[in-house]
């Protein structure tokens, strides 16, 4: 912003400049050639004055003064008589026939004629004046002063380049000036858009205070973001306490009414009625999962500090646990870094754990499904020099585009059919984002299956950055 408000300004002065400056230019340059072509008219008619004294006076083959004058401005003088020939030629070459030049002609008629033309025959733009030479009202010859027009266009462009100069200075120091005003007016907006920021990643509790050199207007609304920022923490507390009160709430009284539900099917002999409390303790369980996950999502939505987690044992010892649930079903297989050095992440404190649950006990939940007796499920650690993956791969029947961007939805299952309270991957996106990690969903490269890769932000870049 601060860039295009110092172009806007920049614009501006530049079109002013212009405006200014280019009309002043043109008639410098006017005025330079109408007054060079007023004085060598006026230089003209002394001369002729000047001589025809001089021949009056039998004194026309002695001329220093028209010598003098040529040496002295660079001007060519000629003297000619009626009919065009030269008599007198500061260039030493006299006997020319000048007849046909119009200026000639123009003054042996009796008229002055001055300006500026292009000459053939030395081939650039000259300036010239022939005024008539009279002898008792009689034309008797014709003086004429030619100079070359590159004198005064030089002069001209002098003048347009100090103008140039000009420009360019004035535009440096607007360009200065500008940025200053910019920078104090943008700083504060700057500031502003990092608070923004800040509340969009859920963070209110340090925020910005009005800046006593911002304009009233962004202080105004720097308080009214503010003021947005309180309300919305207070409403997200609030949000968060109802759904962590009311699922821990909830869990005693479904513990017991489980707990009736089976004490009270254990004294039953009517197989109809035990089948019928089967079917409730299954939906009691059920509640109650849903409740904790409820109270596990709503922890997991605050920012609790990260910490230091070693990736590689806490694969490990879940691969391990999860291994006697699926011994018999499926191949759990574990790949990780070789060597003694750690893999260490930052995470939310258990969000590791609970990551690797949900996802292989979904991996386990799909390789049921698949059907097949050699169904393997992978996971994976692999170390980066800034980010570190955990991978869980499995062989299930894999999930279409459409469902990969819903998969993390809350009460969102693919398989409507599986018990579940399609919170397990919302919580797994919840933790990953509280981690400042990322979690990509995609298809098994081997073939049919899911790939589920969440990346975790190295601890020490300089002993990850060592060859696993």
């Amino acid at each position: 912003m601060t860039r295009r408000l110092v172009a806007s300004y920049l614009l501006v002065s530049l079109v002013v400049l212009l405006i200014l400056e280019i009309p002043l230019a043109i008639f410098y340059h006017e005025l330079e050639r109408k007054g060079l072509v007023t004085n060598a008219e006026r230089d003209a008619v002394v001369l002729a004055s000047y001589f025809r004294d001089a021949e009056l006076s039998g004194r026309a083959d002695e001329l220093p003064v028209i010598d003098d004058y040529a040496q002295d401005t660079g001007s060519r003088v000629l003297i000619l008589n009626r009919g065009g020939v030269s008599l007198v030629d500061t260039a030493r070459q006299p006997g020319g026939n000048f007849s046909t030049r119009p200026e000639i002609q123009a003054a042996v008629s009796g008229k002055r004629a001055s300006g500026f033309r292009e000459s053939e025959t030395i081939g650039t733009e000259l300036m010239y004046a022939a005024v008539p030479i009279t002898t008792y009202g009689e034309v008797t010859g014709v003086l004429r002063l030619t100079l070359d027009a590159e004198v005064v266009n030089s002069r001209i462009r002098r003048f347009w380049l100090g103008l140039v100069i000009i420009a360019l200075l004035i535009l440096a120091a607007l360009a200065l000036i500008g940025f200053t005003v910019a920078r104090s007016a943008t700083g504060p907006i700057k500031r502003l858009q990092t608070s923004a920021a800040r509340f969009g990643r859920g963070d209110f509790h340090a925020l910005e205070e009005p800046d006593p050199d911002a304009p009233e207007e962004v202080r105004e609304l720097t308080r009214s973001m503010n003021a947005m920022g309180r309300q919305l923490e207070q409403l997200i507390e609030r949000h968060r306490s109802f759904v962590a009160d009311a699922s821990h709430q909830l869990r005693t009284p479904l513990t017991a009414l489980r707990l009736r539900l089976e004490n009270t099917e254990a004294g039953l002999e009517d197989e109809q009625l035990r089948l019928e409390l089967e079917a409730a303790i299954e939906e009691t369980i059920r509640l109650s999962n849903l409740v904790g996950d409820l109270l596990r999502l709503a922890r997991n939505e605050e920012p609790p500090p990260l910490s230091t987690v070693e990736l590689s044992s806490l694969a490990t010892e879940r691969v391990n646990t999860w291994g006697a649930m699926a011994e018999g079903r499926v191949e759990l297989i574990l790949n990780r870094p070789a060597g003694p050095y750690p893999v260490k992440c930052m995470a939310v404190e258990g969000a590791v754990e609970q990551v690797l649950d949900n996802l292989l006990d979904n991996a386990l939940h799909a390789a049921a499904a698949s059907g097949r007796d050699d169904s393997r499920i992978t996971v994976e650690v692999k170390a980066g020099p800034h980010v570190h993956q955990l991978i869980v791969t499995d062989e299930g029947p894999g999930l279409t585009e459409e469902q990969k961007q819903r998969v993390t939805d809350r009460f969102w299952r693919a398989d409507q059919s599986r018990a579940g309270t399609g919170l397990g991957l919302a919580v797994v996106a919840a933790l990953v984002e509280a981690s400042s990690g990322d979690l990509v969903f995609e298809d098994n490269p081997d073939g049919r299956g899911l790939r589920v890769v969440t990346s975790w932000q190295a601890e020490d870049t300089a002993t990850l950055s060592r060859p696993a």
